[in-house]
């Protein structure tokens, strides 16, 4: 897996850089790092959404130019759907 390689070959395990990042591996970027700065960890607080999007937009040499637009296009659509994905989770995970 790749999915810390940078764009601009400044990632690891490997330093491939463009292209040579397998696709799922340059689209997994995006979403792992949205997921890392919206969701709570020991050591921080969540993000919001937005705050999320202006960080990563900062930090565009990591990502895709391509894949990132598309995320940053569709970000209000891709939210939506994030949100009914959370509810039925919400929803199975209160099942008992």
């Amino acid at each position: 897996m790749h999915h810390h390689e940078n764009y601009d070959g400044s990632g690891y395990p490997s330093s491939l850089k463009g292209e040579h990042i397998p696709l799922g591996s340059r689209v997994i970027r995006i979403s792992d790092t949205f997921d890392a700065l919206t969701q709570e960890r020991c050591y921080k607080e969540a993000l919001s959404p937005l705050e999320a999007l202006a960080i990563m937009k900062k930090s565009h040499s990591c990502y895709d130019k391509n894949l990132f637009n598309i995320f940053e296009n569709n970000f209000e659509d891709f939210m939506s759907r994030h949100n009914d994905i959370n509810v039925e989770i919400s929803k199975i995970m209160n099942y008992n």
